[in-house]
């Protein structure tokens, strides 16, 4: 759990150890008519076998928005999440934010 809080701190402010290999994307992620959702980043946690994915999300609606956590425990994110966390939860019309997930990474045999 702290290791997890840990990464997603790293995520917020940007900064990660030199032993994280970090891919940066821009892929669309097709979850919800409301929201358009990107994957930015995927930031792998080498040793403890965790993955940070950083999304950016826009509403696409015209109207105030309320982000909840549930929307992104969706195997369209991932197959394996254990934590998501949302920069700002409430998106006025236009405005963008991150979320970031964390996710158990598969491991290679």
């Amino acid at each position: 759990e702290k290791q997890v809080l840990q990464i997603i701190k790293e995520g917020y402010e940007g900064g990660y150890p030199s032993s994280y290999k970090v891919s940066n994307a821009d892929t669309l992620v097709p979850l919800c008519g409301d929201l358009r959702i990107n994957l930015m980043q995927t930031v792998d946690v080498e040793g403890i076998g965790l993955r940070l994915k950083q999304f950016k999300v826009a509403s696409t609606k015209n109207e105030t928005m309320e982000l909840q956590e549930k929307t992104f425990l969706s195997l369209g994110i991932s197959q394996s999440i254990l934590a998501v966390a949302i920069e700002d939860q409430i998106l006025n019309t236009g405005e963008a934010t991150r979320v970031f997930v964390v996710e158990k990474r598969e491991q290679s045999q």
